[in-house]
């Protein structure tokens, strides 16, 4: 007795009298292989009336939609432009030329991406190349920026404390406790002694008195004290 046959759809028993239809190297019944292809464009039709409703919504809010704002340039404060003129100030004194556009991009990519400032940038760079004493040796100096920016920030902000406490301190000293002061006495110099002339060794020469009095005008009397009448 032959085997009956199965439908490949909704797998019952395919009659002798049914109609039948190949499906998938197996047979089907006419029904239901009309309603698997039914259904299927049924659903071909769906999403394609789906898509090209969603195509026409996408259409119309583009429509609606606003235009998109112009993107504008930053406008930099006069404080900022005081700090990147600092560093690209710097960068010429360190290196004796003026900043390359790529140093430009460099920086502006750490500010981006490591969120980065400017005074930090200039604090970095002195405390390597000055306080450390490194020598610049190519084009790639800021490449060093990353690994020492940190390192940088914590000794300067350990000066800054150092400053302050010794500011406090000098304020609460009195100025005389560090510079004591010593009184300093001056003896007066003694005056010269003045000799006195003893009036008794005093010689007087008679004869040229004498001969003084001879040369004077008698004025019609002689010489010596008024007559008394």
């Amino acid at each position: 007795m032959p085997r009956p046959r199965k439908c490949a759809i909704c797998g019952r028993v395919i009659g002798d009298n049914e109609e039948v239809i190949p499906y998938k190297n197996k047979m089907a019944h006419k029904w239901c292989f009309d309603g698997v292809v039914n259904y299927v464009e049924t659903g071909k039709e769906k999403n394609r009336k789906a898509t090209e409703k969603a195509k026409i919504q996408r259409e119309k809010e583009k429509k609606q939609s606003p235009p998109p704002a112009l993107k504008t340039t930053k406008r930099v404060s006069e404080e900022e432009f005081q700090e990147k003129q600092s560093v690209f100030t710097f960068i010429e004194e360190l290196t004796g030329e003026p900043p390359k556009v790529k140093h430009y991009h460099i920086l502006e990519s750490y500010i981006e991406k490591y969120h980065f400032t400017y005074p930090g940038i200039l604090i970095a760079l002195q405390y390597f190349f000055i306080d450390k004493g490194n020598s610049v040796a190519d084009d790639n100096f800021l490449g060093i920026l990353p690994y020492i920016y940190e390192e940088a920030q914590k000794a300067n902000e350990a000066i800054k404390k150092t400053q302050a406490v010794n500011e406090e301190i000098l304020s609460k000293m009195d100025v005389n406790d560090l510079y004591p002061t010593e009184k300093v006495y001056v003896k007066p110099k003694p005056k010269a002694r003045q000799e006195l002339t003893d009036i008794s060794e005093i010689k007087i020469d008679n004869e040229r008195i004498g001969r003084q009095k001879s040369h004077l005008p008698s004025f019609g009397r002689p010489y010596g004290p008024p007559r008394i009448r």
